[in-house]
């Protein structure tokens, strides 16, 4: 049987940078922070997990704006809840999409720990990234995105480049 995948909005269009292109850039600004209210994750979980109960697989993908915002508490409450309410035998999938920019070595040891496989956003050349892929200061990202491939290089996370 297939796995039983489920997506969040992590941090609902929150995001560190503020890039070109992007649909959400404005829908948010000057309106706070935006986060899975933990009380939902509570009720999800323990759902989900009984949801995926004769399959024995469950893949969670975690998205943004930029789901590293989230906090790694906040991460590290997930694998908890998914540990403690998934049936015995279950295999358990974690994708997250990110920028990489704000990736540390914290981070970087809680993405091999858990296995988590990561998207990490690139557009290019750093010429063309850094047109397009830019701070909340008007400044390029392409040098904080490779420091964040570095840590997971360093760290030997999987990943992959969208």
């Amino acid at each position: 049987m297939p796995a039983l995948s489920v997506m969040f909005k992590t941090v609902s269009t929150d995001c560190n940078l503020d890039c070109n292109y992007c649909y959400y850039r404005q829908s948010h600004q000057g309106k706070g922070l935006h986060r899975i209210d933990p009380e939902m994750l509570e009720t999800f979980m323990p759902q989900f997990m009984e949801y995926v109960a004769d399959t024995r697989r469950a893949v969670l993908g975690w998205q943004g704006g930029e789901p590293t915002l989230a906090g790694l508490d906040f991460f590290y409450r997930v694998v908890e809840l998914e540990a403690r309410h998934a049936h015995s035998g279950t295999a358990i999938s974690n994708m997250l999409q990110t920028n990489a920019t704000l990736l540390d070595n914290d981070w970087g040891q809680f993405l091999k720990t858990y296995d988590f496989l990561i998207g990490v956003s690139l557009d290019g050349p750093a010429a063309i990234h850094n047109r397009e892929r830019k701070d909340r200061g008007g400044h390029g990202s392409f040098h904080r995105v490779m420091a964040g491939i570095d840590i997971l290089r360093r760290h030997s996370v999987a990943f992959n480049i969208l």
